[in-house]
């Protein structure tokens, strides 16, 4: 009869013994065993789930069921009594099988067979076969299990593609409360385990009748130890077979996703756009709703016991970490990978297990790099090929998009960190500049994120110095080469309106730029600057003023900060009367060359000092005032537009504060400083010297010399018009034809 369970073991058997022997050792008593369920009043749950479950991640089941009873709850019915004549008439009010694996199933087929038919498919023929021969409800299947009704059943259910081989037959049954055992991998992998011998050699009726006596031996149905054996395989306790802690890991994540993506779907929060694939817990749906599903805590505490190095006591770690991160992070890979990759959202797709095996991978780490992205302008390189410099990789722009598509290479959430907007500049040529940081476990993230933007800040500061570029920073985004991350990715935008200023000095960058960057960095590094108990330095100031001036702020402003750093860089500590002009002096003095006179740099720095103090101290200035002012500096070009002619004003004086805070650092480096910052030096005295100024203009240059960057020491470059694609020269002061400022 279809209902005889196998029997025939007597205790001297010996494979009997071994698998008691593995049940004794690896499984907890009977007693403390958690029950199987199944569907006793349910013959339609039943049939759905026996039907899914085979050849399938559990989880991919758990999800049409979830889906099934959902929908029959808003119908006002309770699926856990449903007939197949409800699961037959379920079919006809969605649209027919295509439309029940559209809203219920997913796309499995019975088999690995080309063209073998949907599970749904199966599903309708089950329940149709078995409906056929008058067995429409849970307890009229169990009343024809020792009957020849029972037998027809069985035949009609193997007859069905992909059910022949009779394993969801015996878990329809086990589903509806009747003794058997079904022979999945889960059971054959624990049986071969036990008898010491390859699973492909192990028939399954075998391992049904070892199962089967096993139970009457423990005393307990097999169900029972069926069930048993299934947590025991899908948990963390599986040493004695192989089955590795990753792997039990895999199936809590998708079983977590097999019963995530309904609920999401139920609130429309999937299927995602592929314009938009990044979700966020708090914002696009709702955490506690996830939280409370058993799923949810069982990968939560899986991981907590597979980490505890990571997440035991996170509220007395410097850093903490949480278990509940990471499946949120997990869930949102998965969502994502699922929209990019136009894939199915199930809980068997390639995407979630990409997703599931990068969280593993990320878990499994003690140290994970950190990318910080920056989009900078006017800065390029001299070839195709990316140029590394000291600790910055930086890559020339090749389209429009092609410093957010090189970011989302390097960072692939990286529209999480704008909103879902992907951040845009204009003002080329640009480039990205990137720099890294590895964080180690249980150091704080986002120091290590401040670390790499430290580094690009560095790198754009010694480009300045040693080319006297105009490039400033658009945007920023620093985060992980995942999407399963510790933190999310986190964005900074420079310039509000993402424009370039109305002057340009292009950098081109090669490879042969990165010794003068290295010598330029470790001679700052190496200068000798008194910070004990100092709140502040006027090297310090200096450089902070110099960089603020290149990125923040408009044009008055920027003078304001430039005019800072010239005092601190060539004034220091110095007080008392007579202070503008001795800036003015000791900046003629120490860089006035051949093109650039002492007389130019002394008128130049009038101008703009005034300029200066009357924006600081609230004198007005009336426009044909401040337009002689702009034009009376040597670099304005003539006939300029007013907001061009600012900005080369503004850009004269950053090339003199370049100049100046070179010369310094120079001047006070070495162990026969010319100019020490921690002594105090009669400087107008020597530079009131002709012999003793031409010392120190040479000593200043030929240390540069030294460093391989002789250049750094001359005027700027022309800069350019980017309106009118006019070039400037460095000339004596020039008086013009007097713009209109607007």
């Amino acid at each position: 009869m279809s209902g005889a369970v196998p029997a025939g073991f007597t205790s001297e058997d010996k494979d009997l013994e071994k698998v008691l022997a593995a049940c004794h050792d690896r499984l907890p008593p009977p007693a403390q065993w958690s029950a199987f369920a199944g569907y006793p009043h349910s013959l339609a749950l039943s049939v759905i789930d026996a039907i899914w479950s085979v050849g399938t991640r559990y989880a991919i089941t758990t999800g049409v069921i979830n889906r099934y009873t959902t929908e029959r709850r808003l119908m006002g019915a309770d699926a856990m009594g449903d007939d197949l004549t409800d699961l037959l008439s379920f079919y006809d009010r969605l649209g027919g099988i295509d439309a029940f694996i559209h809203d219920i199933g997913t796309r499995n087929r019975v088999s690995t067979q080309p063209g073998a038919p949907l599970k749904g498919t199966a599903v309708q023929q089950a329940a149709t076969a078995l409906l056929g021969l008058g067995i429409n409800t849970a307890a009229q299947f169990r009343a024809a299990a020792t009957t020849d009704l029972g037998d027809e059943a069985r035949a009609a259910w193997t007859a069905v593609p992909g059910q022949s081989s009779g394993v969801s037959w015996r878990y329809l049954r086990m589903l509806l409360g009747l003794p058997d055992v079904k022979p999945d991998r889960m059971v054959i992998r624990f049986i071969a385990s036990a008898l010491g011998i390859s699973e492909r050699v192990l028939e399954r009726e075998r391992a049904v009748q070892l199962v089967c006596a096993a139970a009457e031996r423990l005393g307990v149905e097999p169900p029972a130890l069926d069930h048993a054996i299934w947590t025991w395989q899908t948990t963390g306790h599986r040493a004695h077979d192989g089955i590795s802690q990753a792997e039990h890991l895999r199936a809590l994540a998708h079983t977590f996703i097999g019963a995530a993506f309904p609920i999401l779907a139920q609130q429309r929060v999937i299927p995602a756009s592929v314009f938009q694939p990044f979700v966020h817990v708090g914002r696009d749906y709702a955490g506690p709703d996830l939280m409370h599903q058993p799923e949810f805590q069982e990968l939560e505490s899986a991981l907590k016991q597979a980490y505890p190095r990571r997440f035991a006591e996170p509220l007395k770690r410097r850093h903490a970490e949480f278990a509940n991160h990471y499946v949120f992070r997990f869930l949102e890979a998965a969502i994502a990978r699922c929209a990019l990759s136009d894939s199915v959202f199930e809980a068997d797709s390639p995407a979630v297990a990409r997703s599931a095996d990068e969280m593993i991978d990320v878990l499994n780490s003690n140290e994970y790099t950190l990318q910080c992205c920056r989009a900078v302008t006017h800065i390029t390189t001299t070839g195709e090929e990316p140029v590394q410099i000291g600790e910055v990789t930086v890559y020339r722009e090749s389209d429009t998009r092609d410093l957010v598509q090189r970011a989302q290479q390097l960072i692939p959430a990286i529209s999480t960190a704008f909103g879902g907007d992907l951040p845009f500049i204009y003002a080329p040529p640009h480039a990205l500049l990137v720099s890294t940081a590895a964080v180690a476990q249980g150091d704080d993230p986002y120091d290590a994120g401040r670390r790499a933007s430290s580094t690009i800040n560095r790198f754009l500061l010694l480009a300045r110095l040693l080319h006297a570029g105009s490039h400033q920073s658009g945007w920023e985004i620093t985060g992980a080469s995942t999407l399963v991350s510790e933190i999310r990715p986190q964005s900074r935008t420079f310039n509000p309106l993402q424009l370039g200023s109305l002057h340009e000095r292009v950098v081109p960058l090669s490879a042969d730029d990165a010794p003068a960057f290295a010598a330029l960095s470790d001679f700052i590094d190496a200068a000798v600057i008194k910070r004990d108990g100092m709140a502040a330095t006027s090297f310090d100031t200096a450089l902070y003023r110099y960089n603020r001036a290149h990125e923040e702020g408009n044009n008055f402003e920027r003078i304001v900060d430039l005019a800072t750093a010239l005092e601190a860089v060539l004034t220091g500590d110095d007080k008392g009367e007579g202070l503008s002009l001795r800036l003015k002096n000791r900046a003629a003095a120490l860089l006035a060359t051949t093109t650039d006179t002492g007389t130019s740099i002394f008128s130049d720095i009038t101008q703009l000092y005034e300029l200066r103090s009357r924006l600081v101290h609230g004198g007005s200035i009336p426009q044909k005032t401040l337009g002689k002012m702009i034009t009376s500096v040597s670099t304005v070009p003539d006939g300029a537009m007013f907001g061009v002619a600012l900005a080369f004003a503004v850009d004269r004086m950053r090339d003199l504060v370049r100049r100046s805070f070179l010369a310094r650092l120079c001047l006070g480096s070495g162990t026969d400083a010319l100019w020490p910052f921690d002594k105090s030096t009669p400087v107008d005295a020597a530079l009131a010297d002709d012999t003793t100024r031409a010392q120190w203009r040479a000593h200043w240059r030929d240390q540069l010399a030294s460093l391989g960057a002789a250049s750094a020491a001359d005027p700027a470059r022309p800069g350019t018009d980017p309106i009118t694609r006019r070039s400037n020269t460095q000339t004596q002061p020039h008086h013009s034809t007097e713009p209109h400022p607007k």
